[in-house]
């Protein structure tokens, strides 16, 4: 995670901090609307959508842990294989017929039966065996190690696949449908709040990868804490990016703790007996996964992210290509993407995860209760993080980041408690107390 106090995530350049970027004129619609215009919500209005149908979704390998530069090399890595020759024609549709010794089955090209990766497209000449994991040609019909047919073991394996990717389906489905039946509950003054029911769930990615069990349900903040939600208990709006609905930032952990403290004060949360406080990192990752196993809480593909979040690509005045930015010209980022009127925008603006919940990929960075540490390396339940340590996790990627860092499972960055930085905001969890 980096390391750099006053770094703007996915960007080298340094922020010494309450540093800015330049002040920008131009200001969103609606900045100025009341809180009863956000999203439709109003109320106790029961939450009304559409159940998103999983079974589309296809299993991809996940970006690795580790430095920026990792995580680029293993995107790269997915789209364009290192033996792909520059500028070689796209594959073409796979044909039928007896394979032959070092050709193609996508481009036809023929190639030496040793070669690992195609001359001609790239495309590995190579598969795993199923059985026993040797490599086995995909021109042979059998594996040299174990004897067995690797196309009737990999058509064994999909079937396999799609049974447990239907059957996790058709629970996911369930437990979204109990919970978006459950109307929005908001507090005394007009925080919305949807509630998280408890359970399993895979966290982290890749090596990392853990099981998680979450055994109390809990309530999480429809979407970030605006301005004018914090200005109401603080008295004051730090924000730079001002708005009354936009997500509050350049907020310290200190300050969002202390946020918690006092809405917890108030005469009508002590009544009700309700407890705010920030989200621990599993609880977070668990809300914003929403059921689903996929990089975002909508499926694989980043094409439809814009839907779904604020980021690099579309938080200024023209869409922008964020990732191919960070690629070719890294040290003029964070200046590219704010002369593009880079900015914060309003909460709920875009379409929610399963849960109903809003923005938790991109817009804000959001403050988790924990520690920074190293994931667990087993199963572990109701986990809290360290007990100790000098950064706390942030979590959802923000307004200026490219699409691989506001992704479900991505655990980048981390700051100390008293840094205050423009594109960092929070979102509450509450607990109710018993109340004598």
């Amino acid at each position: 995670m980096p390391r750099d106090d006053d770094q703007s995530p996915g960007d080298e350049q340094t922020y010494e901090e309450g540093a800015q970027p330049a002040e920008s004129s131009d200001r969103s619609p609606g900045d100025q609307s009341s809180l009863s215009d956000v999203g439709g919500l109003t109320g106790d209005a029961d939450l009304n959508m559409e159940i998103v149908d999983l079974s589309r979704y296809e299993v991809q390998e996940t970006l690795g842990q580790g430095s920026m530069g990792d995580a680029l090399r293993g995107y790269v890595a997915s789209v364009a294989p290192e033996s792909a020759t520059p500028g070689a024609a796209s594959p073409v549709p796979e044909v039928t017929g007896e394979p032959v010794a070092g050709k193609c089955p996508k481009c036809h090209a023929q190639n030496e039966s040793s070669r690992k990766f195609c001359r001609g497209c790239g495309e590995s000449l190579r598969i795993s065996c199923v059985s026993c994991n040797a490599e086995v040609p995909v021109w042979e019909n059998f594996c040299g190690a174990c004897g067995g047919n690797p196309k009737e073991l990999i058509a064994a394996k999909i079937a396999e696949e799609k049974r447990v990717r239907e059957a996790n389906r058709i629970a996911s489905g369930y437990r979204r449908a109990a919970v978006m039946r459950t109307p929005l509950i908001t507090n005394s003054i007009g925080m919305p709040f949807a509630s998280c029911p408890s359970g399993t769930f895979e966290m982290g990615e890749g090596q990392h990868s853990h099981t998680v069990t979450l055994t109390k349900a809990f309530d999480l903040g429809v979407y970030e804490v605006t301005q004018e939600q914090y200005e109401a208990v603080m008295g004051r709006n730090p924000s730079f990016f001002k708005g009354p609905l936009k997500p509050v930032e350049q907020v310290s952990w200190d300050d969002a703790v202390e946020f918690c403290r006092k809405l917890s004060a108030l005469p009508a949360e002590k009544k009700a007996g309700y407890v705010y406080r920030l989200p621990t990192e599993a609880e977070w990752e668990y809300a914003c996964r929403a059921g689903t196993t996929s990089e975002y809480s909508f499926g694989d593909s980043d094409s439809e992210l814009g839907a779904y979040a604020w980021f690099g690509d579309n938080s200024g005045d023209q869409q922008i290509d964020a990732l191919n930015i960070w690629n070719t010209d890294k040290d003029n980022y964070g200046r590219r993407l704010f002369d593009h009127n880079c900015r914060t925008h309003p909460v709920s603006q875009k379409k929610p995860n399963p849960w109903g919940l809003y923005d938790m990929h991109g817009n804000v960075w959001e403050w988790c209760q924990d520690w920074d540490g190293d994931h667990p390396s087993g199963s572990v339940t109701d986990p809290t993080g360290p007990a100790s340590g000098d950064r706390r996790l942030l979590r959802g990627g923000s307004f200026t980041d490219h699409s691989s860092l506001v992704r479900s499972a991505l655990r980048f960055y981390s700051a100390r408690p008293v840094n205050r930085i423009f594109n960092i905001g929070f979102r509450l969890a509450r607990t109710q107390r018993l109340v004598p």
